[in-house]
């Protein structure tokens, strides 16, 4: 590439920036200028009669001309990539044909909408190029067995990529419940301890977790990376365009109703019968703590009965901690099941 191209390159760059953002800030400025007039007018100074028109116009802009902005970048990425590559076009350097190409872009967005969302694969402490890198290499190799039927047109692509990004967000939310699940048991333990006011930052996922919810979400994590949970997650989404092809999704509404079902059914009933036994101890050691305070009330209880019903957590949390593999052992075909009855809804 010579000095030439380079700066054409940049100046397309600057080109397309001013061609993608102009109608939306030409817009935005004139609905800006007509409110200011009509605000003189009318003394009328409502600060979201400033901001909401053109929130709308902006929107409005984009509705309309979206395809059009999506068809100019494509345009000009090819572009670059055709420069990049001279005549070749950048599917015959991923030896990929255009319909592949497609396919490719498809796969991609269900891989990384998944990855994105999926505690074990999209917690901070991951670099996006690292899951950018995961949802790529998966994606090339997926793209040589599963290809669309027809090449759509800009319209269709575009309403297929939002289905897949769909597909991709709902199948990692519902791979997610086994970590909920243990979170919400480690939180009904805190309440009954006391500990539920301590909540502390986890800072890998961004989230508010009490100290024994974070122990059981933690433990959960460790224990799916070394079992090798993660070789069945990715065959499992990749399995995923067998029961719903690539380009072939179809939204229905029931679906996401019953997935939540299954959501808030699975995470409290599990946690329950979980938790259950500490929080009978627990309830116990109130009642005797109860019958204490009222026969000898000279007995400050709350010195007592704090540390007490803590030391008794805990220990009940080591016997218990020992289980949570035969939990996910035992709960995760049910869940796999279900996660397939509920993919097939997008057929």
């Amino acid at each position: 590439m010579t000095l030439g191209e380079a700066l054409t390159i940049i100046k397309s760059s600057l080109i397309t920036v001013m061609m993608l953002g102009g109608p939306a800030l030409i817009v935005s400025l004139v609905v800006g200028i007509l409110i200011s007039l009509f605000q003189s007018l009318t003394q009328i100074h409502e600060a979201t009669l400033a901001f909401v028109p053109k929130i709308l116009a902006v929107f409005l802009v984009l509705i309309l001309l979206g395809g059009w902005m999506l068809n100019y970048l494509l345009n000009f990425t090819s572009d670059i990539f055709a420069r990049m590559g001279g005549d070749t076009p950048i599917g015959e350097i991923l030896g990929l044909s255009t319909i592949q190409a497609v396919s490719f872009l498809l796969i991609f967005l269900r891989l990384f909408s998944f990855i994105s969302v999926f505690q074990p694969f999209g917690g901070r402490f991951i670099p996006v190029s690292i899951r950018l890198l995961l949802a790529i290499s998966i994606g090339l190799a997926l793209s040589h067995i599963y290809i669309l039927k027809d090449l759509p047109d800009i319209n269709l692509l575009i309403l297929i990529s939002v289905k897949e990004i769909i597909i991709g967000l709902v199948i990692g939310f519902l791979a997610n419940i086994i970590f909920y699940t243990l979170q919400v048991i480690g939180q009904m333990i805190d309440f009954q301890v006391g500990l539920s006011m301590a909540n502390i930052v986890n800072p890998a996922f961004d989230i508010q977790v009490s100290p024994i919810g974070d122990l059981f979400f933690v433990s959960g994590m460790l224990l799916f990376l070394i079992t090798g949970g993660y070789i069945q997650v990715i065959e499992g989404i990749a399995y995923s365009f067998n029961i719903v092809p690539v380009g072939e999704v179809s939204i229905n509404g029931d679906i996401f109703v019953y997935a939540f079902k299954l959501i808030g059914n699975f995470v409290f009933q599990v946690a329950l019968r979980f938790s259950a036994p500490v929080i009978t101890i627990l309830l116990l050691v109130d009642v005797i703590t109860g019958i204490i305070a009222r026969t000898v009330p000279q007995i400050n209880i709350f010195i007592i009965g704090l540390p007490l019903k803590t030391g008794l957590a805990f220990l009940s949390i080591l016997l218990l901690i020992g289980s949570v593999p035969d939990l996910m052992n035992r709960e995760m075909p049910y869940i796999l099941k279900e996660l397939v009855y509920i993919m097939r809804g997008f057929r």
